[in-house]
């Protein structure tokens, strides 16, 4: 029975798509173009549902590129991530409580894997001036939305991805009604999506939250994933579900595997 290999990449490792597709595409008899537009949005998955040989070839590649990295071998193809849009989220303590199109439900912040925040806009030639909350200036979420409005994004869009244990994940846009916000006087779309990230986030230990997080809400890295599209956010989400069910880690360093 033939075995699947997937070779997964250390969230938050950067490196050129270009260049590691000049030495993947042969390996996989892909066309470089072909090639490098899926490294560019590959989420990590240097290998996905692979051949042993291709396994151990791209295995290789990111040794000799000091790539930390995951080579997983598993008796099914790797499993895809369920994406449920949230309706309407709050709070309460330490569990979440969720309203997505089919159901409600709690869930404990504690099951949380993973937190992903992703942001995706356009630019603008001329600087936009954005909706600024006064309340929230002082606060990583208030330097955040500062920083977005003076920058030359044109139509922001964050998305927060809270991942289970479970290959299930629930968005969190500007779509989302956000009650205990709105029972605050807040109701700025951004400024909430902001504020409630933030709070999820300093309910979760750091290792919860993927490395391009931590970039865009510590160090308020636009230059990251300001583009991220939702097919980049997908792969993902799906690569950090396989690489945290394999041992992989989310903090500051991972070793190379």
């Amino acid at each position: 029975m033939s075995r699947f290999h997937h070779v997964l990449i250390s969230p938050g490792h950067r490196y050129q798509p270009v260049e590691i597709a000049r030495l993947t595409a042969p390996i996989l008899g892909k066309v470089l173009f072909d090639e490098t537009r899926r490294m560019k949005v590959c989420g990590g998955w240097w290998l996905r549902d692979g051949e042993e040989q291709q396994g151990q070839a791209i295995a290789r590649v990111a040794t000799q590129q000091r790539a930390p990295f995951l080579h997983v071998e598993s008796a099914t193809p790797s499993p895809r991530v369920e994406i449920i849009r949230t309706i309407r989220i709050s709070l309460d303590d330490d569990r979440l409580k969720l309203v997505t199109p089919r159901q409600e439900r709690q869930i404990p912040v504690s099951s949380i894997r993973a937190l992903d925040l992703s942001l995706s806009a356009e630019d603008a030639d001329d600087a936009q001036e954005g909706d600024l909350d006064a309340m929230m200036m002082g606060t990583p979420a208030g330097d955040l939305l500062e920083k977005i409005s003076e920058s030359q994004l044109i139509n922001p869009q964050p998305r927060l991805l809270l991942l289970g244990p479970d290959p299930q994940a629930w968005a969190i846009d500007r779509s989302t009604v956000f009650p205990d916000l709105a029972s605050q006087g807040a109701v700025q779309s951004l400024a909430n999506l902001l504020r409630f990230s933030g709070i999820v986030i300093g309910s979760l230990h750091q290792d919860r939250t993927t490395p391009e997080t931590r970039a865009l809400w510590r160090q308020l890295d636009l230059s990251g994933i300001r583009r991220d599209s939702l097919e980049e956010q997908q792969a993902r989400i799906e690569a950090l579900h396989m690489w945290i069910q394999h041992g992989g880690s989310l903090g500051e360093g991972t070793d190379t595997r």
